[in-house]
């Protein structure tokens, strides 16, 4: 869990000061990790943002480094209460509409703050999460292998599409035609 402290001004032009929460689940990182696997799920974003390196954050395409930050604010951000830390949809979108999140956001993108830092502050406090979430892409990929193995013994399986044949229906009542004929000739009368 990582705790950070930000200063903005609310719509009303106070300047506030709060500490807002971020954390990460195995299960939500393994989540994360899968969503962006064509770009090294997390652990290859993430080594890359840990040199703390302009260069290699400008590396990144920005469309991405844009989705992985919204990403992974929306996913880690909760509210603490004692020892508890809570998380929902609505309380991520509400803090996603704030101005807190904006100055978070920006000072991750413009490398003003740590974003490696920030990364692994998310982090679950366990030792084997990067192993974990390599070992889930892998397995992911070994299956997608042997299904796509799968599908070069048996290529029918994707050609097979055949499409239904409709047959016309006979009508079994007044056509909509014959319906509204007869109810203005009603309204006629």
């Amino acid at each position: 869990m990582i705790k950070k402290t930000i200063t903005y001004k609310n719509v009303f032009g106070n300047e506030i000061t709060e500490d807002f929460y971020f954390h990460l689940t195995e299960a939500e990182l393994l989540d994360f990790d899968a969503e962006f696997a064509e770009h090294g799920g997390f652990t290859g974003i993430a080594a890359r943002l840990a040199k703390d390196d302009a260069e290699e954050i400008s590396d990144i395409n920005r469309p991405l480094l844009f989705k992985t930050f919204k990403a992974l604010i929306s996913k880690s951000y909760g509210i603490r209460e004692g020892d508890k830390f809570y998380k929902d949809s609505i309380t991520s979108e509400r803090f996603l509409s704030s101005e807190p999140y904006s100055k978070l956001f920006l000072s991750l993108m413009q490398g003003d703050e740590s974003a490696g830092e920030f990364m692994t502050g998310i982090l679950p406090d366990n030792a084997d999460v990067q192993n974990a979430a390599q070992t889930a892409r892998e397995r992911s990929e070994a299956r997608m292998q042997g299904f796509n193995k799968k599908q070069e013994k048996d290529p029918e399986v994707i050609t097979r599409t055949a499409e239904p044949k409709l047959e016309p229906q006979e009508q079994a009542g007044p056509t909509q035609e014959e319906l509204i004929a007869a109810w203005q000739a009603q309204q006629n009368q």
